[in-house]
């Protein structure tokens, strides 16, 4: 069965599987590969369907979000045809985040705009509500803290959903994750209905617009009253929501204030009232006896001595790394390549081009012959320092590779991704020899031990596990507070560190397999930390705050902070040390790297 996608066609549904309607012979595939069969959704200016990829073998299910202003267009169709296709540039670079469904393509045809994204499988809030009842106050918690997160990241990009509401809230019947779906409404005056904040009937769509959104979508979930109901009566929240904690029920009637100057302004303030997270107070450094070695850290100070700016990228920059004779370091960004710079002129060296989506990681091989990139395109790029040719192309992913780890004695290449997979891959013939599968959420973070024996992955789902190179075989489980976003061994393999987003450090016993400590410090609730690296003689850790813009040195000895490095503009996503140790390179989220010497 198909579904044209002529809006005058009279009867749409086509039976089989042909190129053209026999009703009106309008062509059926999108993109000469997207077939329509079903549509799910229609408003002023768009449609929604559900269509199979018939690129691929396995014909997966996608969204297609259509944008189809009426014949009789309202004056500000232009515009919003130009604010659809700055929302899909925008998605596909913020790539795959958690609870936001992955853009798979965006193209015109037949002068309409097409976005299409990944199918979510699952039920969407308002028939839950309507089969289970009510949510308790834990539920509707812990759906305000898994997307207010994903409102900090679309306004940040200057992103309006417009059209939060339960039946656009989905829990994926894969995982039970929540996802917020239906980007793309680009109506500019809405019609007074449903969740729709006050100031949308007026064409003044704010930010705190999806904030009053969602509070009137927990507010119908936890009591099970259409907003018409309310809508209004204020004064009367009170009563309705006095089941609640006096906390979480303040946060809600802030939410939905119909005066724009008394509700929240942004995402993050809500879900700072929501978390309040304690205030950490790091102990001084405990006394140690004086040291004659120019390395000892506690004698150490650190010092910016040159920032390289980036202006040309759109996000910042995702990764650096250094090469191991420490004369070139590499940078990568959402703009698709990849630079080299020396580390002595700070000038640009190379630029590589060649992955399709952003480069979310850097490596260099052993040798510094070669730097392995890893991107959201699902491969991997080995590429030739000398030349900047592209010499192997690691394929096998099935969605954005997040890290990648190389074991030189075993002449190994390990790569994670959000598919939830951990690769193998063979140095010498480029074939994929193994895949670890036990992580039940995307992996973000990977490393190899010292000694090449051990293979550590971080994961959104809260552990961090330990294999076995030898045999493939999991030997531990390490459980953290929260999704772990990096990783590091220490350089003689007895400790292993993990960066979460809840900017907890935790520093876990390799051989006992047990949490040694944990570090506190960095502020923020929702990026976390970035990245984490020992310095090559053991004595420092090193973290990057990809929320509150710094970069913290911690004595691992004393367990204490030895001091906080601070000039980055934005947040800090990744930090590297130089093989001597006296330099630390950082790249931000500002378009820079600094360079730091002790």
């Amino acid at each position: 069965m198909s579904y044209c996608s002529n809006p005058n066609c009279p009867k749409p549904h086509s039976p089989g599987s042909g190129k053209f309607c026999l009703r009106c012979g309008h062509k059926l595939l999108l993109g000469d590969r997207y077939r329509l069969y079903r549509l799910i959704g229609k408003g002023t200016l768009g449609r929604t369907f559900l269509a199979k990829d018939e690129g691929k073998l396995s014909q997966p299910v996608c969204t297609i979000k259509e944008f189809l202003p009426p014949l009789q267009s309202p004056p500000y169709t232009e515009a919003a045809a130009t604010l659809f296709e700055k929302q899909a540039l925008v998605l596909e670079q913020i790539g795959n985040r958690p609870h936001i469904p992955e853009v798979l393509a965006y193209f015109t045809q037949n002068q309409q705009q097409l976005l299409v994204t990944k199918f979510i499988e699952g039920q969407n809030l308002a028939e839950e509500l309507a089969q289970q009842g009510t949510f308790t106050e834990s539920k509707i918690r812990e759906l305000l803290t898994n997307l207010l997160p994903v409102l900090v990241v679309i306004h940040s990009r200057q992103i309006i959903h417009r059209d939060i509401k339960p039946e656009n809230l989905i829990r994926s019947s894969i995982n039970q994750e929540l996802f917020l779906v239906d980007f793309g409404n680009v109506d500019l005056i809405a019609s007074p209905h449903g969740h729709i904040a006050p100031e949308q009937t007026q064409g003044k769509t704010r930010f705190a617009s999806d904030i009053y959104s969602l509070g009137s979508s927990c507010m119908e979930l936890f009591t099970n009253i259409k907003p018409e109901q309310w809508r209004g009566k204020t004064k009367l929240l009170g009563n309705w929501l006095q089941p609640l904690s006096s906390n979480l029920a303040s946060i809600l009637k802030r939410m939905l204030e119909p005066d724009l100057k008394q509700r929240y302004t942004s995402a993050r303030e809500v879900l700072r009232d929501l978390h309040s997270p304690p205030v950490t107070i790091t102990p001084a450094p405990l006394a140690e006896p004086p040291s004659t070695s120019d390395k000892d850290p506690l004698q150490q100070t650190w010092s910016c001595i040159h920032t390289i700016k980036v202006p040309e990228v759109f996000a910042g920059i995702k990764t650096v790394a250094i090469s191991p004779q420490g004369n070139l370091i590499a940078s990568c960004s959402d703009d698709r390549t990849l630079k080299t710079w020396d580390s002595e002129t700070f000038r640009e060296v190379s630029v590589f081009i060649g992955h399709n989506d952003l480069i979310r990681q850097a490596i260099f091989t052993p040798d510094g012959e070669y730097i392995l990139t890893a991107s959201n395109d699902k491969t991997i790029r080995q590429w030739n320092v000398e030349t900047g040719r592209t010499e192997r192309v690691f394929a096998g992913h099935t969605q954005a590779i997040a890290s990648i780890a190389f074991n030189p004695t075993r002449q190994i290449l390990a790569s994670g991704s959000l598919d939830r997979q951990i690769k193998l891959w063979d140095w010498q013939t480029g074939l994929e020899t193994r895949t670890l599968s036990n992580h039940t959420n995307y992996i973000r973070a990977l490393a190899f031990s010292p000694d090449s024996q051990l293979l550590a992955s971080g994961s959104d789902d809260r552990t961090c596990k330990l294999w076995e190179i030898a045999t493939g075989e999991q030997i531990s489980n390490l459980v953290a507070t929260n999704w772990l976003q990096s990783l590091a061994f220490s350089p003689d393999g007895t400790l292993i560190a993990g960066g979460t987003v809840d900017n907890q450090i935790l520093v876990w016993d390799v051989a006992s397999a047990k949490l040694s400590f944990t570090l506190s410090g960095h502020q923020g609730i929702i990026a976390g930390i970035e990245s984490v690296a020992f310095s090559p003689n053991g004595q420092i850790l090193a973290s990057a705050g990809a929320e509150d813009k710094t970069i913290k040195l911690w004595h691992i000895k004393t367990q204490t902070l030895l001091t906080t490095l601070s000039g980055h503009r934005a947040g800090v996503s990744s930090i590297v040390f130089s093989p001597d140790g006296r330099m630390l390179v950082s790249g931000s989220y500002d378009k820079s790297l600094k360079f730091w010497l002790s």
